[in-house]
């Protein structure tokens, strides 16, 4: 996987409060440069004694100056709307998350406020790593699979949920706590089948490796299997965090008959069968198979339904 990282455009990861500051501040300084500076350069005194005003060149290119700030500041404000109402959500693997801004103190410290974020959501082999505000810095880890609310034009993360942890965060996090027990086993690997899923996805697939989740019977990926490129995440969640994820996407088209309940919306479908919530989140080339959902849902109860019997 290529990540190219921004690094040129002052428009990558900035807020669009800064942004449309900068666009105001153009448009302003442009139309007083076009309404002033005619008259003005015009009203200079005669510097050589010849009597000569500037070149019409000066004035020319002050009103170039004008409009090009104008335009910038009209077309920056405008990209910057259409972003904010363009925000998607994408789910993927994080493959790498580093500091790339930071504001420097009076000492000879710096506090980074916006970290380079590179996620894997198997759609392509290139990518380019989207601006993570540092203060969620320590949400997720390498190798995690996260959900992320973004804005495209800016890519700017502007909200970021951890959905499966990958075996960096069992390296640097013990475990504390009811909610980061011992899991038991990976169930959710065992409620499909590599078939059923490839019957339903329409290519060839194979399992990829479990995941470890606190509160969780266990998490697991389907993948490609010629490229290894995620396509399915099955959860299945237990405790609160079962009751969090129903709350999260009991919305959509209700699917009756399956469970103790289902939805599906989108590329995500979940399914309730007693005191367990199972997620389903098409990734990368799959999310076209979206109408395969509900038979996937229904095959996975009727699993989790005998395996409570």
């Amino acid at each position: 996987m290529r990540v190219r990282y921004p690094r040129v455009w002052s428009r990558y990861g900035r807020t669009p409060a800064k942004l449309i500051l900068r666009a105001v501040i153009a448009i302003v300084v442009g139309g007083v440069l076009l309404r002033f500076a005619p008259g003005g350069l015009d009203s200079l005194p005669d510097i050589d004694g010849s009597g000569r005003q500037l070149p019409d060149a000066v004035t020319s290119a002050v009103l170039a100056v004008g409009v090009l700030l104008i335009v910038s500041g009209l077309y920056r404000l405008a990209r910057t709307l259409v972003d904010l109402a363009t925000e998607r959500t994408i789910t993927g693997e994080v493959l790498w998350l580093e500091v790339w801004l930071s504001t420097s103190n009076d000492s000879d410290s710096s506090t980074p406020w916006l970290h380079y974020l590179a996620v894997d959501d198997g759609t392509d082999d290139r990518t380019t790593a989207w601006g993570l505000p540092s203060e969620w810095a320590n949400r997720c880890h390498d190798g995690d699979t996260v959900t992320i609310r973004v804005r495209p034009w800016t890519r700017r993360v502007v909200d970021i949920t951890v959905v499966g942890h990958g075996q960096a965060r069992e390296l640097v996090e013990p475990p504390t706590g009811d909610i980061a027990a011992p899991a038991r086993p990976a169930l959710s690997a065992d409620l499909l089948t590599v078939d059923e899923v490839a019957r339903a996805l329409g290519r060839p697939v194979r399992a990829g490796d479990s995941m470890a989740l606190g509160g969780v019977l266990g998490g697991a990926q389907f993948l490609s299997a010629d490229r290894g490129k995620p396509l399915l995440l099955v959860q299945a969640l237990t405790g609160t965090p079962a009751r969090w994820a129903w709350r999260a996407n009991s919305r959509g088209q209700a699917l009756p008959g399956i469970g103790d309940g289902a939805y599906a919306s989108g590329d995500r479908a979940a399914l309730r069968v007693g005191e367990t919530t199972v997620v389903f989140t098409l990734m990368g080339e799959a999310r076209d198979r979206q109408a395969y959902l509900p038979w996937l849902a229904a095959q996975c109860a009727a699993r989790l339904a005998a395996h409570h019997s």
